[in-house]
């Protein structure tokens, strides 16, 4: 016969199953358990020693010691099954699931393998032995537990035909078939087998198998079977005789009770057992209210909340009522019971518990949001009762709420004034958002307190409030929101705007100190913002010049002239200049400030045409020219008065103005005005580029004027650009995003000496896991022009900044880890051909010593493969599950297909049926990996060449059919519905 080699053995081992058991013993008692398993495994082994014996002197032909000894494999199998559960169980929780499995229940794997094979021999060798149903309950009872349900239910029933109904052998049987259908949940095939088998009402499990029948019942709607069966069971239950099923019991028997509609049993029968009513009424109203039937709950928490005893049960059910009213939209009703429940808090009838409050809290929250919906809707825009009546019932619930969060009650009074805002009564709403600003502002919530001082803006810009205090309130409104920090940018916009309305009414009220004041604080907080405080300066200074202020107009000139107004500073120096000034410019910006745009640009172009004004007026017109021209959309005027304007700028009033000019640059963009927008761009970026002046815009100057240059494909002078970077302290991003579309445009347009010198301008450390897909172009570029070596470079440059990367954990684009992938699947396929081209042949020792070698070079491959896996390349792990997939199919066909030269036919056969227990295995792991390319596909959307293969391949070797090769090398690539 065939030698078998430690090295097939060793593979066979591998694929050993993997079943999960649960072993629960006390710390008491474990040590006397392990005690007591090891004698009764000693006196199996004493007795199977002496079974086997006997079973030897009778030629293995004895029956009746054939099947005692098939019984002591299965019980030794079933007490070293405990004991290897209990390893597992022993185990850290943390480690248990890299705990070797198959190897901890190789031995009751081994013993219930061995009660199988006699069992089997018995029912083929003695066809007409007496005792077959015991036989045959053996192999059921094995199949079960080898997870095999069908061939279980199969023996089971040939237990059952082969043995004689009312036997302990037949009653097991049916029980356990019965057990397996429950499982299945075939509950009319399990109820027609326990209804025959529970005839033993005297055994201990009688309870057990009820249970189930009952359960049975209950799921096939026979209900009052069910209950009588249960209570039943209950009953007995209490008996030590029996198992105890009267958890199990309580539990099911208030659900089947309320879809029996005899709920008053259930709480009679609760009651009896002096049990938690509440708890089992709020699963029966649960399960009712599942249903949808909100009315039969209603019902049963009424029925409930008379019997229950205690205020904290009545607490329980409330809460339920919640969840009732909520889920069936009973507005009114929630909230007497919300209000209620604050009512049992707030009078100390009972102390609610944390959980119980925020569910309240949830619950009013949630509620009040929806009718606060309703009470803007246009569902209840005419009728005024119905949204009177919401808005009363959200208020409400704004109170609930601002008991409940005591700490956070300006919330709720902000909320009241949105509530009234919304129902009109403009007088309330202003009153509580007062107070919620004062709130807010003790808690210093920001939000809130610009939150409050919009709402009173809101209201006092009103047209329907009124009142002779407007102007005054409107004042304190302002004052108020100023008060106020914020940093948002709508916050910024915000705050602008209510400075400059303020300071208008500071004018109106004739507070020209206030308005001073305000000015300053304006300057300081908005510096940026150089027409606006011209403009204020303009209506400032002119009137003190017309009250006659001479000492504060002399004030206001010496800042001026001190640079505290940095924007107007060179137009400011002098009074006299500075008085001038502005009167030229009033009657210009006064047609603006009205709308008159055509005859504030005559009034501009006039100042900046006149040679004898200063050069700061003349400026100060070529910028309102291109912002007036923006405006009025006129975008090529705009772009003409931009450059002039910015020309004559130096780099620190480009900076105040670089917003505007951003916009400028913008529309041009937006109109198509390529060429005139990355000139316009290009300026104002050389103009920032110097030290000092830390601009916040240069950054969208120099990546706009580059994404526009190529746009309208002017490389040459995006490159220019790029390479200026670093002497204007761009930020790397920057340079990296312009780099890399540049590097795109050039791999476009195979300019690949360009590209050479571009990348290696950007190459200096900051960018590495962007430049793998750029030298993966270089390095192919060199491929196609025979530059071996330069090539190597590049891809040597792609693996370590994939590595140092990954090192790193730095993110990788996709494209990135794909052209990585490559290199890897390269050397995949390399060493795929080397293990193809190693040969199995014989003698026997060179085979072995050919066969462990393919072995090696295989586990070689998988763990190349694994590298590959990590990439998370999804074509490139693809690759790999195809060619691994190949290896492991073509190792395990030259395995089948292999035979030995000048062998006898049973030597051959002996061969083969080894070499099978080899084959299988390396068969399945190819049809893993076929089966995880196809998941891998599906689930990822994947599109490569490589899909035929496990989109058809996969498919014939699940039908076990032989597939040519070249059939699939001729599919088409398609989408998923291909595969249909």
């Amino acid at each position: 016969m065939f030698k078998k080699n430690n090295i097939l053995f060793s593979i066979l081992f591998s694929i050993l199953f993997n079943t999960n058991f649960t072993l629960v013993t006390t710390a008491a008692t474990a040590a006397d358990v392990d005690n007591n398993r090891e004698q009764l495994l000693n006196v199996l082994d004493e007795e199977l020693k002496e079974v086997s014996r006997l079973s030897k002197h009778s030629g293995h032909n004895d029956p009746n010691i054939l099947l005692r000894m098939a019984e002591l494999y299965l019980e030794k199998a079933r007490i070293t099954r405990d004991k290897e559960n209990e390893i597992i169980f022993k185990s850290e929780s943390a480690s248990r699931s890299k705990v070797n499995r198959k190897e901890i229940y190789k031995g009751s794997y081994e013993l219930f393998q061995k009660a199988q094979k006699t069992a089997t021999y018995i029912v083929h060798k003695h066809k007409n032995f007496d005792k077959r149903g015991e036989v045959y309950y053996i192999m059921a009872f094995n199949a079960k537990e080898f997870n095999e349900n069908d061939k279980a239910k199969k023996y089971f029933k040939l237990a059952i035909t082969s043995s004689q109904d009312g036997t302990k052998t037949n009653n097991k049987a049916n029980l356990a078939l019965a057990e397996l259908f429950m499982n299945d949940e075939d509950y009319r095939e399990a109820k027609n087998v326990y209804e025959k088998s529970l005839t033993d009402k005297n055994d201990k499990w009688w309870t057990k198998d009820a249970y189930n029948l009952a359960y049975a019942y209950y799921k096939l709607g026979d209900y009052n079977r069910s209950i009588s069966l249960l209570k039943e069971v209950f009953k007995l239950s209490s008996s030590s005789a029996y198992i105890n099923m009267s958890k199990s019991v309580l539990n099911i028997l208030a659900v089947v009770c309320s879809d029996a509609d005899r709920i008053d049993e259930a709480i009679s029968f609760y009651e009896a057992q002096k049990q938690d009513i509440s708890r089992y009424l709020i699963k029966i109203a649960k399960n009712i209210m599942e249903k949808g039937q909100s009315t039969k709950a209603e019902k049963a928490l009424d029925n409930g909340f008379k019997v229950v005893k205690s205020d904290e049960e009545r607490v329980k059910i409330l809460i339920l009522y919640l969840e009732l009213y909520n889920k069936f939209e009973r507005y009114e009703k929630h909230l007497d019971v919300v209000k209620r429940l604050k009512d049992y808090d707030q009078k100390n009838i009972v102390k609610l518990d944390s959980d119980t409050i925020e569910t309240i809290i949830s619950q009013s929250q949630k509620m009040s949001s929806t009718l606060q919906k309703q009470l803007i809707s246009p569902t209840y825009a005419h009728d005024e009762s119905g949204r009177a009546q919401r808005g009363e019932m959200v208020l409400e619930y704004f109170s609930v709420l601002a008991y409940f969060k005591k700490t956070k009650e300006y919330e709720y009074q902000f909320f009241k004034a949105e509530t009234y805002y919304a129902l009109g009564k403009y007088d309330l709403a202003l009153n509580e958002y007062i107070k919620a600003f004062d709130g807010a502002s003790e808690a210093k919530h920001d939000k809130f307190k610009n939150l409050s001082i919009e709402g009173i803006i809101s209201i006092i810009n009103n047209k329907n409030f009124s009142g002779e205090n407007r102007d005054k309130y409107l004042t304190a409104a302002y004052e108020r929101y100023l008060s106020t920090e914020g940093k948002s940018q709508k916050a910024k916009e915000n705050r602008n705007k209510i400075f400059q309305r303020l300071y208008n009414l500071y004018f109106k009220e004739k507070k020209l100190k206030d308005a001073e004041a305000l000015l300053l604080k304006y300057k300081k907080e908005f510096p940026q913002e150089g027409k606006v405080q011209e403009t204020m300066l303009g209506m400032l200074m002119e009137k003190y010049d017309k009250e006659k202020m001479n000492s504060d107009f002399m004030r206001m000139a010496l800042l001026i002239q001190n640079g505290e107004f940095g924007n107007v500073s060179e137009g400011y120096k002098k009074e006299v200049e500075q008085y001038l000034l502005t009167l030229k410019f009033k009657e210009v910006e006064t047609h603006h400030q009205k709308g008159e745009k055509d005859q504030a640009l005559v009034g501009y172009l006039k100042i900046y045409n006149d040679k004898n004004n200063t050069e700061t007026a003349r400026k100060n017109a070529a910028y309102n020219l291109a912002i007036l021209q923006h405006e009025k959309t006129n975008v090529l005027e705009s772009y003409k008065w931009a450059i002039t304007s910015s020309k004559m700028m130096n780099s620190d009033e480009i900076k105040k103005f670089e917003t505007s000019f951003t916009v400028i640059v913008a529309e041009l963009f937006n109109r198509l005005y390529l060429s005139e927008a990355a000139k316009l761009s290009e300026h104002i970026f050389h103009k920032l580029c110097f030290k000092g002046v830390n601009s916040q815009k240069i950054n969208v100057f120099y990546k706009n004027a580059i994404l526009v240059y190529l746009a309208d494909n002017r490389i040459d002078e995006a490159l220019l650009l790029v390479k200026k970077s670093d002497q204007c302290n761009i930020p790397p991003r920057y340079i990296k995003e312009t780099g890399m579309e540049l590097l795109k445009s050039l791999t476009r347009l195979k300019r690949y000496d360009t590209f050479e010198g571009l990348i290696k301008y950007l190459d200096n450390g900051s960018y590495i896991p962007y430049l793998i897909k750029a030298y993966a172009d270089l390095r192919d570029a060199y491929l196609k022009s025979a530059r071996f070596d330069e090539a190597k470079n590049a891809e040597t440059k792609m693996l370590k900044y994939y590595f140092d990367s990954k090192k790193r954990s730095e993110n990788i684009e996709l494209e990135d880890l794909d052209e990585i992938a490559k290199i890897f699947i390269a050397r995949l396929n390399e060493k795929a051909e080397e293990f193809k081209k190693i040969a199995l042949s014989y003698p026997e020792e060179q085979y072995n010593k050919t066969l462990k070698l393919k072995l090696a070079k295989l586990d070689e491959l998988t763990k190349e493969g694994n590298a590959i896996l990590e990439t998370g390349s999804g074509t490139g792990i693809l690759h790999s599950y195809k060619i691994l997939s190949e290896c492991y199919a073509r190792l395990a066909n030259e395995i089948e297909t292999f035979i030995p030269p000048g062998k006898s036919p049973e030597y051959i056969e002996s061969f083969k049926n080894t070499m099978t227990k080899v084959s299988i295995p390396l068969k399945n792991r190819a049809n893993d990996f076929s089966r995880d390319g196809r998941k891998l596909i599906m689930d990822n959307n994947i599109l490569s060449d490589n899909n035929m293969f496990f989109q058809f391949t996969q498919k014939n070797r699940d039908q076990n059919h032989d597939v040519p090769g070249s059939y699939y090398e001729a599919g088409i690539l398609m989408d998923r519905r291909g595969s249909k």
